[in-house]
């Protein structure tokens, strides 16, 4: 269980670094940026909606 919601803050924590490490190191401008995270948020939720077994422990829901 503690892994589990180890794995869960730690990509949220990406997440909320995304922009500012685009726009740092990849010379994206602040839309771009935000696009960007937007997706990578979008395709976070949809994997943890795709993939119970993730999130419930014997893959059950």
């Amino acid at each position: 269980m503690i892994n589990r919601t180890g794995t869960k803050f730690s990509g949220l924590m990406v997440t909320s670094q995304a922009s500012p490490m685009a726009q740092q190191l990849a010379g994206m401008s602040v839309g771009l940026a935000a696009t960007a995270v937007s997706v990578l948020a979008l395709f976070n939720a949809a994997g943890r909606g795709a993939s119970p077994s993730s999130e419930c422990p014997g893959g059950k829901l």
